[in-house]
């Protein structure tokens, strides 16, 4: 009977040791939670830098221009700011109908912004504000220029940075176009001194086809009426006289005179050879004053003629004139008396 409470006691402490064993087994085995890491506290990401303004963009030494210019007036609608543009102006041109006048302005200014016109309706923006960066001296230029004259853009590539120099060029419909060269007009150069100016007026009929030029070398024929007056009293202003005869005579009057300008040569001109309206001639004070009171007279029908010669020809010659009606008859004058008679003269002709 003990035996059998022995065995018993030790089965029960065999079971429990197990259970122990398995009990610690199972604890050691058991995987361990990882510690959780302290939440690390996010810091705050720095403030963006302030946006620059639209005149703190602009280059230090640099100016902005905005220019009002039509849509249509070769602007690329491509345009956008960072682009790089010439500026063009176009004026009329002085003394020529429907003449203009092309010259460059700048060369690599930058566009800064562009932007379009407040449309009206339904139709595109008609108008374009660009602004523009440049000196100082350019926008002074751009200020001046933009009331009087059309300005274009021609777009060029930034990597492009050639200086253009182009001359000023010039267009009439009647003319063509070709380089705008201003004339000189300074009065010093033109006259010698003790000489003087004295323009007349000109047609296509005179020297080679109207065709002048400063330094050309002329001589002026006068052709005018002229007739044989019967007064009956003295020589005096306001006596009646009788008109007996009338003749019309051509003399060269002036020889070898210089011509110091044109109204072409002081103002532009594409070709070499334009027809002149008037030439301006040098010669002295005394030829000034017989030159004035003929072409002053062309109400009398005076009329004043230029024939051209060799600029290297200044031999003077003599001539006899030429008389309408030697040119018209047989009969040739061959005396001319004075006839008084009391108190009536009068001057005879007779031919032969």
């Amino acid at each position: 009977m003990r035996k059998a409470r022995g065995i018993i006691a030790l089965l029960l402490a065999f079971s429990l040791a197990g259970i122990c064993a398995y009990a610690v087994y199972g604890y050691l085995s058991k995987p361990r939670a990882k510690p959780e890491a302290a939440p690390v506290k996010a810091e705050n990401p720095p403030p963006p830098p302030p946006e620059k303004t639209f005149s703190q963009r602009i280059e230090p030494g640099m100016r902005a221009v905005a220019l009002s210019l039509d849509a249509a007036a070769g602007i690329p609608r491509e345009l956008v700011a960072g682009d790089w543009v010439d500026v063009l102006a176009v004026t009329p041109a002085p003394d020529l109908p429907e003449g203009r006048i092309t010259r460059l302005l700048l060369t690599e200014a930058r566009i800064m912004a562009v932007e379009d016109a407040p449309q009206a309706g339904a139709r595109k923006a008609r108008e374009r504000s660009v602004t523009l960066t440049a000196t100082p001296a350019d926008a002074a230029i751009l200020a001046t220029v933009d009331p009087a004259a059309k300005l274009r853009l021609i777009l060029r590539n930034p990597n492009d940075e050639g200086q253009d120099k182009l001359p000023a060029t010039a267009f009439a419909p009647t003319m063509g176009i070709g380089a705008f060269r201003p004339q000189p007009r300074d009065l010093d150069t033109f006259i010698a001194p003790g000489m003087r100016a004295f323009t007349l007026e000109v047609s296509p009929t005179d020297g080679v086809d109207g065709i002048f030029r400063p330094g050309d070398r002329v001589d002026v024929i006068v052709t005018c009426p002229w007739g044989n007056i019967s007064l009956q009293a003295q020589d005096k202003p306001g006596e009646q006289a009788v008109l007996r005869e009338t003749h019309r005579n051509s003399r060269i009057m002036l020889q070898d005179i210089r011509i110091v300008a044109t109204n072409r040569s002081l103002a532009w001109a594409p070709g070499p050879n334009p027809t002149a309206g008037r030439v301006t001639l040098e010669v002295t004070p005394e030829d000034a004053e017989r030159l004035t009171v003929l072409a002053d007279s062309k109400q009398g029908r005076n009329m004043i003629r230029l024939i051209s010669r060799n600029s290297r020809d200044h031999q003077p010659i003599v001539t006899p004139g030429a008389e309408l009606i030697d040119l018209l008859s047989e009969r040739r004058p061959y005396m001319r008396v004075e006839m008084i008679r009391g108190p009536l003269r009068k001057d005879q002709t007779f031919y032969r």
